[in-house]
């Protein structure tokens, strides 16, 4: 805000300043102002303005639309604030073939009986999945307001020990069984200093990673810790895939499947299957967070957690939003909503969009 009156008078960016005094009249949830703003911004700035900026203000614009009950309008501003450029070095059938590949090490027996092999550990880690966008950043944020618990933010720990499979190891990650009790060790010993190495809080007990699609990784993670903790969040499939269509994220093969409503619920159907095929086969200790339970009943969703946790209850936990706002940057798309005090305003939205669903009922359903 003072940036904006610093340089209020400033007619060369005049479409930038309107930009920002919409988003920030967004912010302030006056969205009738908001809407004002963007309305005033030139058509001729918009199509010669740079294209990370165009990106923007068609996703600014987009929320204010919605804010304001244009969903139609709304739905042809998200649809081109997907047009990120950088999409075009993505192939979202990589992510896709990456999920099956993980699938496969079910299907071998060698992999069942390779559990036998493995140690346990006093304190595993405990693994925070589920899908992009169902409400995994708002739990994040609950949880680590606890003086006993830090999570690790979208660090990609597991990631790194998936290139030391392939790199060092020279195996696909459908060949987890061909890892030796030696090569476990080491790959354990390593995430176990890395996840110590990015905790920020030296006095936690528990260490939670963070990271929604490593629902994909669940027999290489139950392979190095086969008594972790996992909660797995989930929340409405038609909101959650709405939710990710309507971000601007950072591309990536992962991200490049969200462009669409329909190729985003594909993905959601493939990641959500498998995930029924782990919960079936693999011997896991999970809990699930439903986002919609969250929302509903605070206290009693978060001490079911805490007692698989177990960790005693502490009234810091309401004080969430205070932690939020010390946390500075957090890295997600949710960081302006978890500042917020609980809200519904997020479950049933899909509603206000129901004709874009007409093909991906059969993959929601």
């Amino acid at each position: 805000k003072k940036t904006i009156e610093s340089i209020e008078q400033n007619k060369k960016i005049i479409n930038e300043i309107l930009m920002f005094k919409a988003r920030i009249s967004f912010r302030d949830k006056d969205f009738i102002a908001a809407k004002k703003f963007i309305d005033q911004v030139s058509n001729e700035w918009i199509t010669k303005t740079d294209h990370s900026t165009n990106l923007l203000y068609w996703s600014f614009r987009a929320f204010i639309e919605e804010k304001v009950k244009n969903y139609d309008e709304a739905f042809k501003c998200f649809e081109k604030s997907q047009l990120n450029l950088k999409y075009e070095d993505c192939n979202p059938k990589v992510f896709q073939n990456y999920i099956l590949t993980y699938r496969k090490n079910l299907d071998n027996k060698a992999f069942s009986t390779h559990y036998k092999k493995t140690k346990l550990f006093k304190n595993p880690p405990v693994f925070l999945i589920g899908f992009p966008r169902s409400g995994t950043t708002l739990l994040d944020t609950i949880l680590r307001s606890h003086p006993e618990i830090d999570v690790l933010e979208e660090k990609p720990l597991i990631n790194s020990v998936e290139q030391i499979i392939k790199s060092k190891f020279k195996y696909s990650l459908n060949e987890l069984h061909k890892l030796s009790v030696d090569d476990l060790d080491f790959l354990r010993n390593h995430y176990l200093e890395i996840l110590q190495n990015n905790s920020v809080k030296k006095s936690a007990k528990t260490l939670i990673d963070k990271f929604p699609f490593q629902t994909v990784c669940l027999p290489l993670i139950n392979l190095l810790f086969p008594d972790s903790k996992i909660i797995f969040t989930h929340r409405n499939p038609y909101d959650t895939v709405l939710s990710c269509f309507q971000q601007a994220f950072e591309p990536n093969n992962a991200m490049a499947n969200f462009r669409s409503i329909e190729s985003a619920s594909k993905i959601y159907d493939l990641t959500m299957s498998v995930w029924l095929d782990y919960k079936e086969k693999l011997k896991m200790n999970y809990i699930t967070s439903k986002y919609e339970d969250l929302i509903e009943d605070f206290d009693n969703h978060i001490l079911k957690i805490l007692n698989f946790l177990d960790v005693s209850w502490d009234e810091n936990i309401k004080n969430y939003r205070n932690t939020a706002h010390k946390r500075g940057k957090i890295n997600t798309p949710s960081s302006s909503q978890v500042v917020q005090p609980i809200y519904k305003s997020s479950i049933d939205k899909w509603k206000n969009y129901e004709n874009h669903f007409k093909n991906s009922n059969q993959y929601l359903d």
